[in-house]
């Protein structure tokens, strides 16, 4: 599980992704939550998207990548990709956008 997962954290190369800076690497983590946390990011700070437009449109696209039997997940991962950022950020550090942001769609429903 890279950890940390954004699109600052890939590169396209020879017809395919890769990831890079890997300092929040595990070897194991939650199925699915570094895709999450991409599209996340994306929305949020790329796009600056509505935070409920984007929990709708987040989970619309997990489900259709997840297998059938996770599907139903599909908007439970997009918040708890959220909130594992925000965790991540443990000691707080000054509230911004960006924190609001994530809390909205956390709490967002699809």
């Amino acid at each position: 599980m890279h950890g940390d997962l954004s699109p600052w954290n890939l590169h396209w190369w020879r017809k395919d992704y890769q990831a890079f800076d890997w300092e929040h690497g595990r070897e194991v983590g939650l199925a699915y939550l570094d895709a999450a946390h991409t599209l996340v990011q994306f929305a949020g700070l790329v796009q600056q998207t509505d935070p409920r437009q984007a929990k709708r449109t987040i989970s619309n696209r997990l489900r259709a990548c997840l297998p059938a039997r996770y599907s139903r997940c599909a908007p439970a991962l997009a918040a708890l990709s959220a909130l594992n950022m925000l965790v991540s950020w443990y000691p707080p550090r000054e509230p911004d956008a960006y924190e609001r942001w994530l809390n909205d769609f956390a709490r967002a429903r699809t």
